[in-house]
């Protein structure tokens, strides 16, 4: 009679071990590289709209009926899209032409206590006085 052993086996097991090893390291690192989130592309519509209001300070002195605005810091504006709104005796009045830069002003006559400095229809700033 043959003695039975189990030798033979030892290597088949170990062998089934490794590949199964390896295949579950395989999916493990299959699924964590696929799930990764990719970086999308920025949203430029965003990006425009937050850039297209002007980021500037103003000051405004008032004698009377009469306001001046003055330009006190931060972006440079192109006059033609800046007017003055609000309670303004002759209606929503343009600053001028070229650029509006620190140091600048306008003077405009009030008929009330708010007035708004706008550039492409976005408030720049405001006054209640």
């Amino acid at each position: 009679m043959a003695e039975r052993t189990d030798r033979g086996i030892s290597p088949a097991v170990g062998t089934v071990v490794l590949i199964a090893l390896t295949v579950a390291l395989a999916a493990t690192v299959a699924a964590f590289a696929l799930g990764l989130d990719r970086p999308s592309e920025p949203d430029l519509t965003a990006t425009l709209a937050e850039d297209t209001t002007p980021d500037a300070d103003f000051t405004f002195d008032r004698t009377r009926r009469t306001l001046t605005i003055t330009h006190a810091g931060g972006d440079a504006l192109a006059a033609d899209r800046v007017q003055v709104v609000g309670d303004v005796a002759d209606g929503p009045v343009r600053w001028g032409s070229g650029e509006i830069r620190e140091g600048d002003s306008t003077a405009v006559a009030v008929t009330g206590t708010d007035v708004r400095v706008e550039s492409g229809g976005e408030t720049v700033s405001e006054w209640s006085g």
